[in-house]
C-alpha cells in the first residue's frame, strides 16, 4: 500500500521533472549543467547512519573496510554485523531517498 509520503514523493517528482523538461526545451539550462545540479546531491549512506546515532564511528570504519575487501554493499555489511537491522536499514534508505528528492527540488524550484 502506498503510503501518504510516496504519494507526495510521487508528485513532487512529476512536477519536477515536467519543470526541468521545460527549461531544457527553452535552452534556459542545457543537459549537462542540469545532470550536474542534480547527480550529486546523495548523502552517504554512513553519514546518515551517524547522524541518526543508529551506528558509531568505529563501527562505519569496519563496515567500511569489509567494503573495500569484497564490495557488498553497506548497509548489507552492517545488518550482517548487527550493527544496525533490517528494519533500520530500511527506514534510513528511505530517508536517504527523500533527502535527494527534496535537494533536487529546491535546485530545480531555484
Amino acid at each position: 500500500m502506498e503510503s501518504e509520503l510516496d504519494r507526495i514523493l510521487a508528485d513532487l517528482y512529476s512536477r519536477n521533472k515536467k519543470l526541468a523538461e521545460k527549461l531544457l526545451e527553452k535552452q534556459i539550462i542545457s543537459a549537462k549543467e542540469l545532470e550536474k545540479l542534480l547527480g550529486n546531491e546523495q548523502i552517504p549512506l554512513g553519514q546518515l547512519l551517524l547522524e541518526e546515532k543508529l551506528i558509531l564511528q568505529y563501527e562505519l570504519k569496519i563496515a567500511l573496510l569489509e567494503q573495500q575487501l569484497n564490495s557488498k554493499r553497506l548497509g548489507e555489511i552492517l545488518v550482517e554485523q548487527q550493527a544496525i537491522s533490517s528494519e533500520q536499514l530500511a527506514n534510513i534508505l528511505h530517508k536517504q531517498a527523500w533527502q535527494i528528492e527534496k535537494s533536487k527540488m529546491s535546485i530545480i524550484s531555484n
